[in-house]
Protein backbone atom coordinates (compact mmCIF):
# COMPACT_ATOMS: atom_id res chain seq x y z
CA UNK A 1 0.00 0.00 0.00
CA UNK A 2 1.19 3.30 -0.55
CA UNK A 3 1.48 4.24 3.03
CA UNK A 4 3.60 1.60 3.46
CA UNK A 5 6.26 2.42 0.71
CA UNK A 6 9.84 3.78 1.68
CA UNK A 7 11.13 6.21 -0.56
CA UNK A 8 14.69 6.37 0.97
CA UNK A 9 18.06 5.14 -0.66
CA UNK A 10 20.97 3.64 0.26
CA UNK A 11 24.04 3.43 -1.65
CA UNK A 12 27.65 2.14 -1.47
CA UNK A 13 31.00 2.83 -2.50
CA UNK A 14 33.21 -0.04 -2.53
CA UNK A 15 36.95 -0.20 -3.07
CA UNK A 16 40.07 -2.64 -2.16
CA UNK A 17 41.73 0.97 -1.08
CA UNK A 18 40.13 2.68 1.39
CA UNK A 19 41.08 6.18 0.96
CA UNK A 20 39.31 5.86 -2.87
CA UNK A 21 35.82 4.43 -1.41
CA UNK A 22 35.71 7.59 1.02
CA UNK A 23 36.87 9.96 -1.40
CA UNK A 24 34.38 9.35 -3.74
CA UNK A 25 31.66 9.08 -1.60
CA UNK A 26 32.39 12.29 0.03
CA UNK A 27 32.61 13.63 -3.83
CA UNK A 28 29.52 12.00 -4.52
CA UNK A 29 27.71 12.71 -1.53
CA UNK A 30 28.60 16.95 -2.37
CA UNK A 31 27.08 16.47 -5.86
CA UNK A 32 24.13 14.77 -4.67
CA UNK A 33 23.43 17.24 -2.20
CA UNK A 34 23.62 20.36 -4.29
CA UNK A 35 21.09 18.61 -6.70
CA UNK A 36 18.59 19.17 -3.46
CA UNK A 37 19.29 14.99 -2.42
CA UNK A 38 18.31 15.11 1.83
CA UNK A 39 21.08 12.30 2.74
CA UNK A 40 23.35 11.09 5.39
CA UNK A 41 26.77 11.03 4.68
CA UNK A 42 27.48 7.51 6.89
CA UNK A 43 30.92 7.31 8.29
CA UNK A 44 33.43 4.17 6.91
CA UNK A 45 32.75 3.37 11.09
CA UNK A 46 31.24 4.58 13.94
CA UNK A 47 32.02 6.41 16.69
CA UNK A 48 31.10 3.05 18.87
CA UNK A 49 33.48 0.61 20.60
CA UNK A 50 34.11 -1.42 16.99
CA UNK A 51 34.53 1.33 15.06
CA UNK A 52 36.83 3.58 17.10
CA UNK A 53 39.48 0.51 17.55
CA UNK A 54 39.18 0.06 13.65
CA UNK A 55 39.87 4.43 12.84
CA UNK A 56 42.39 4.63 15.22
CA UNK A 57 44.19 1.55 14.11
CA UNK A 58 43.65 2.44 10.75
CA UNK A 59 44.47 5.91 11.46
CA UNK A 60 47.90 4.76 12.91
CA UNK A 61 48.69 2.56 10.18
CA UNK A 62 46.70 2.38 7.02
CA UNK A 63 48.56 -1.10 6.51
CA UNK A 64 47.85 -2.56 9.98
CA UNK A 65 47.26 -6.29 10.31
CA UNK A 66 45.42 -7.16 13.07
CA UNK A 67 44.18 -10.36 13.32
CA UNK A 68 42.63 -11.00 10.06
CA UNK A 69 39.42 -12.70 12.46
CA UNK A 70 39.19 -9.83 14.70
CA UNK A 71 39.57 -7.58 12.13
CA UNK A 72 36.52 -8.96 10.37
CA UNK A 73 34.59 -9.24 13.63
CA UNK A 74 35.26 -5.83 14.14
CA UNK A 75 34.17 -4.83 10.52
CA UNK A 76 31.08 -6.92 10.78
CA UNK A 77 30.07 -6.10 14.00
CA UNK A 78 30.81 -1.81 13.55
CA UNK A 79 28.55 -2.52 9.96
CA UNK A 80 25.16 -3.70 12.09
CA UNK A 81 25.64 -0.79 14.38
CA UNK A 82 25.70 1.33 11.76
CA UNK A 83 22.83 -0.15 9.80
CA UNK A 84 20.65 0.09 13.07
CA UNK A 85 21.54 3.25 14.08
CA UNK A 86 22.08 5.29 11.42
CA UNK A 87 21.30 3.51 7.83
CA UNK A 88 17.92 2.55 8.75
CA UNK A 89 16.43 5.74 10.53
CA UNK A 90 17.65 7.27 7.27
CA UNK A 91 15.58 5.48 4.89
CA UNK A 92 12.73 5.04 6.77
CA UNK A 93 12.38 9.26 7.09
CA UNK A 94 12.36 8.74 2.96
CA UNK A 95 16.17 10.39 3.04
CA UNK A 96 19.19 8.91 1.09
CA UNK A 97 22.09 7.21 3.15
CA UNK A 98 25.76 7.24 1.66
CA UNK A 99 28.35 5.38 2.95
CA UNK A 100 32.00 3.89 1.84
CA UNK A 101 32.30 0.05 2.51
CA UNK A 102 29.72 -2.50 3.76
CA UNK A 103 28.67 -5.64 3.88
CA UNK A 104 30.51 -6.31 -0.17
CA UNK A 105 33.96 -5.27 1.73
CA UNK A 106 33.40 -7.68 4.31
CA UNK A 107 32.01 -10.24 2.03
CA UNK A 108 35.23 -10.01 -0.08
CA UNK A 109 38.02 -9.48 2.32
CA UNK A 110 37.14 -12.31 4.88
CA UNK A 111 38.32 -14.91 2.74
CA UNK A 112 42.06 -13.01 1.65
CA UNK A 113 42.56 -11.98 5.17
CA UNK A 114 42.09 -15.59 6.67
CA UNK A 115 44.21 -16.93 3.91
CA UNK A 116 47.24 -14.33 4.43
CA UNK A 117 47.00 -15.52 8.57
CA UNK A 118 47.07 -19.10 7.12
CA UNK A 119 43.79 -20.21 8.74
CA UNK A 120 42.51 -23.17 8.26
CA UNK A 121 39.29 -23.70 6.08
CA UNK A 122 37.35 -24.95 9.17
CA UNK A 123 37.57 -21.48 10.85
CA UNK A 124 36.74 -19.51 8.26
CA UNK A 125 33.63 -21.95 7.75
CA UNK A 126 32.71 -21.63 11.79
CA UNK A 127 33.44 -17.75 10.96
CA UNK A 128 31.65 -17.56 7.56
CA UNK A 129 27.84 -19.46 9.50
CA UNK A 130 28.05 -16.79 12.38
CA UNK A 131 28.72 -14.19 10.18
CA UNK A 132 25.20 -15.06 8.67
CA UNK A 133 23.94 -15.91 11.67
CA UNK A 134 24.58 -12.74 13.78
CA UNK A 135 25.24 -9.98 10.97
CA UNK A 136 23.43 -10.71 7.82
CA UNK A 137 19.56 -9.90 9.50
CA UNK A 138 21.35 -6.28 10.15
CA UNK A 139 22.35 -5.85 6.84
CA UNK A 140 20.45 -3.66 4.28
CA UNK A 141 21.03 -4.72 0.34
CA UNK A 142 21.93 -1.51 -1.17
CA UNK A 143 20.26 0.25 -3.82
CA UNK A 144 23.27 0.79 -5.58
CA UNK A 145 26.57 -0.98 -4.71
CA UNK A 146 29.38 1.10 -6.64
CA UNK A 147 32.17 -0.92 -6.79
CA UNK A 148 35.14 0.89 -8.11
CA UNK A 149 38.34 -1.03 -10.43
CA UNK A 150 41.13 0.76 -10.45
CA UNK A 151 45.06 0.39 -10.37
CA UNK A 152 45.58 -0.39 -6.64
CA UNK A 153 49.22 0.17 -6.74
CA UNK A 154 48.95 3.32 -7.79
CA UNK A 155 46.56 4.20 -5.67
CA UNK A 156 48.25 2.88 -2.90
CA UNK A 157 51.73 4.95 -3.84
CA UNK A 158 49.27 7.83 -3.51
CA UNK A 159 47.90 7.22 -0.36
CA UNK A 160 51.61 6.27 1.41
CA UNK A 161 52.73 9.53 -0.29
CA UNK A 162 50.27 11.57 1.21
CA UNK A 163 50.74 9.68 5.33
CA UNK A 164 54.58 8.83 4.81
CA UNK A 165 53.94 5.00 5.18
CA UNK A 166 55.93 2.81 3.19
CA UNK A 167 53.50 0.29 0.57
CA UNK A 168 54.97 -3.55 1.10
CA UNK A 169 54.41 -5.84 -1.90
CA UNK A 170 52.47 -8.00 0.22
CA UNK A 171 50.06 -4.92 0.55
CA UNK A 172 49.30 -4.55 -3.17
CA UNK A 173 48.65 -8.21 -3.50
CA UNK A 174 45.89 -8.25 -0.51
CA UNK A 175 44.89 -5.61 -2.63
CA UNK A 176 44.37 -6.92 -5.84
CA UNK A 177 42.85 -10.12 -4.28
CA UNK A 178 40.21 -7.65 -2.61
CA UNK A 179 39.38 -5.90 -6.17
CA UNK A 180 39.30 -9.17 -7.43
CA UNK A 181 36.67 -10.49 -5.00
CA UNK A 182 34.73 -7.44 -5.23
CA UNK A 183 33.95 -7.62 -9.05
CA UNK A 184 33.05 -11.25 -8.58
CA UNK A 185 30.71 -10.19 -6.41
CA UNK A 186 26.39 -10.88 -7.44
CA UNK A 187 26.21 -8.38 -9.90
CA UNK A 188 22.30 -7.34 -9.34
CA UNK A 189 21.65 -3.67 -8.33
CA UNK A 190 25.50 -3.43 -8.19
CA UNK A 191 27.68 -1.22 -10.77
CA UNK A 192 31.11 -2.14 -11.36
CA UNK A 193 33.39 0.99 -13.18
CA UNK A 194 37.21 1.68 -13.76
CA UNK A 195 37.55 4.76 -12.20
CA UNK A 196 41.04 6.08 -14.11
CA UNK A 197 42.53 8.95 -13.09
CA UNK A 198 40.07 11.64 -13.66
CA UNK A 199 37.95 11.10 -9.95
CA UNK A 200 35.16 14.60 -11.00
CA UNK A 201 34.47 12.53 -14.37
CA UNK A 202 33.72 9.46 -12.69
CA UNK A 203 31.28 10.58 -10.06
CA UNK A 204 29.31 12.22 -12.96
CA UNK A 205 29.19 9.25 -14.43
CA UNK A 206 28.12 7.35 -11.12
CA UNK A 207 25.88 10.13 -11.34
CA UNK A 208 24.27 9.43 -14.33
CA UNK A 209 23.50 6.08 -13.14
CA UNK A 210 22.10 7.17 -9.75
CA UNK A 211 19.87 9.01 -11.81
CA UNK A 212 18.06 6.46 -13.82
CA UNK A 213 17.11 4.72 -10.50
CA UNK A 214 13.50 4.72 -10.58
CA UNK A 215 10.57 4.25 -8.00
CA UNK A 216 11.06 2.83 -4.17
CA UNK A 217 14.54 1.19 -3.71
CA UNK A 218 15.09 -2.43 -2.90
CA UNK A 219 16.62 -0.85 0.77
CA UNK A 220 13.00 0.63 1.35
CA UNK A 221 11.39 -2.64 0.53
CA UNK A 222 13.73 -4.41 2.63
CA UNK A 223 12.74 -1.86 5.48
CA UNK A 224 9.27 -2.22 5.16
CA UNK A 225 9.02 -5.78 5.47
CA UNK A 226 10.65 -5.27 8.92
CA UNK A 227 13.88 -6.03 9.89
CA UNK A 228 15.73 -7.23 13.45
CA UNK A 229 16.77 -5.23 15.39
CA UNK A 230 20.09 -5.46 17.64
CA UNK A 231 17.98 -5.55 20.77
CA UNK A 232 15.71 -8.38 19.94
CA UNK A 233 18.87 -10.48 19.23
CA UNK A 234 20.56 -10.18 22.44
CA UNK A 235 16.46 -10.93 23.75
CA UNK A 236 17.53 -14.36 21.87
Amino acid sequence: MEDNIIWGRFITVESAVVGTAARIAAKLSAALEEEGVDLVKVPRFSAGIAGTALTHGYSADPFLRISPVAEVLLMSADAAFLTERSIAPAIKAGRWAVKPGYMDTIAATLVPRLQEDDAESEEYRRLKSWLKTAVVPFAVTPDLAIIIVEDVAASLDRASLERGWRVRPVDVKLAEEIQRRLTSLPKEHRLIIEMGRDEDRFVKNVLETIRGLEGPGIAGERLARGMRTLDQFDEG
